[in-house]
């Protein structure tokens, strides 16, 4: 092995906490779990970058002691079997107890020469490490079980619609498992359910600020101003929004954003064109087409909720400001 640049750091995250309950009480749950096993067997076709970084994570792996990662997964791009030139490796270690810093520091000590060691500011009870290995950045993350555990029965019994949470249980589903004792696959048992009470949530959380007209009619005048950072902040919320509603409406856990392009087309209740049309709202030249794209396109995430979901007045909202900012929406 050639000289290999290694860089740790504790980084401080918030801690995706979660749950898999360890008496009966999910088994009576019916799951989704023939739409996520649709998703997950056409993400498995996988890029030849991906299993080249799987290679390169199961060398780590097998000389990490079962003490630093009894569950070990890898999630993100190569996760999902898309990696590029441009991924790194994203490792979760599960373990019992969070290892001391220079303890999972000394693991990674006996790959790479010592002196290559750069420590940033410890950050006590949270662990990550970043490092170079075969000139691919590598990130580990270490996470209590107990904290997974919890997390799960939290979303699982409509505890949290969090963001953060929603796409850590995505991750944790459509992760490629790299050791276990067979914990995860108690977790993904019972993740295959998505909740009736997240989905009716999460679409009237995300719908709350086009209830106000005057939340609607504000990135036009954001627009004219040609308040371009400000604008910008506005379209990414509600455009954020809308994929959380789309997302539910599919009772599909939420990806990063950054993967939306892929896992969006495995979406059976969709906009048409979604990635293209998301693209438009950040990349046009004219900042007040900008808005009419992304509010049409809102408008059509929500002609597809469910009837049983009230969001007429989100509806009517969205389709005034229109009109009165001559910008007639397209016919259906």
């Amino acid at each position: 092995m050639g000289k290999t640049k290694l860089y740790t750091a504790t980084l401080k995250w918030k801690v995706c906490t979660c749950y898999i309950s360890r008496i009966e009480f999910f088994d009576s749950l019916v799951g989704l779990r023939n739409q996520y096993k649709k998703m997950n067997n056409k993400s498995r076709t996988t890029s030849k970058r991906t299993q080249e970084l799987i290679d390169i994570a199961n060398d780590l792996v097998r000389e990490c002691p079962n003490r630093l990662g009894q569950e070990v997964l890898i999630i993100g791009s190569v996760g999902m079997g898309i990696a590029d030139d441009d991924s790194d490796i994203d490792l979760e270690l599960w373990v019992d107890k969070i290892p001391e810093f220079e303890d999972a520091i000394e693991w990674i000590k006996r790959l790479f020469p010592a002196d290559t060691i750069k420590e940033n500011e410890k950050i006590p009870g949270e662990v990550a490490v970043v490092f170079r290995y075969e000139e691919v950045w590598v990130e580990a993350n270490w996470q209590k079980i107990s904290e997974k555990e919890e997390l799960v029965k939290r979303v699982l019994t409509s505890n949290s619609i969090s963001r953060l949470e929603n796409n850590q249980i995505f991750n944790i589903h459509n992760a490629i498992v790299l050791r276990t004792a067979g914990f995860i696959d108690k977790v993904r048992k019972h993740l295959s359910n998505y909740p009736d009470e997240i989905r009716a949530m999460i679409i009237k959380s995300s719908t709350a600020f086009w209830n106000y007209p005057h939340r609607v009619e504000m990135l036009w005048g954001l627009a004219r101003r040609e308040e371009i950072l400000g604008l910008t902040t506005w379209l990414q919320a509600d455009i954020e929004d809308a994929l959380r509603i789309l997302f539910a409406i599919n009772r599909q856990w939420e990806t990063d954003w950054k993967h939306i392009n892929h896992v969006g087309q495995y979406l059976e209740n969709k906009p048409n064109q979604l990635s293209e049309r998301i693209h438009e709202v950040f990349s046009l030249v004219d900042l007040e087409k900008r808005v009419s794209t992304a509010q049409l396109f809102i408008l059509d995430v929500l002609q597809l909720v469910p009837k049983e979901f009230d969001v007429s007045k989100a509806i009517e909202n969205i389709q005034q400001s229109l009109e009165k900012n001559q910008q007639q929406p397209n016919p259906a």
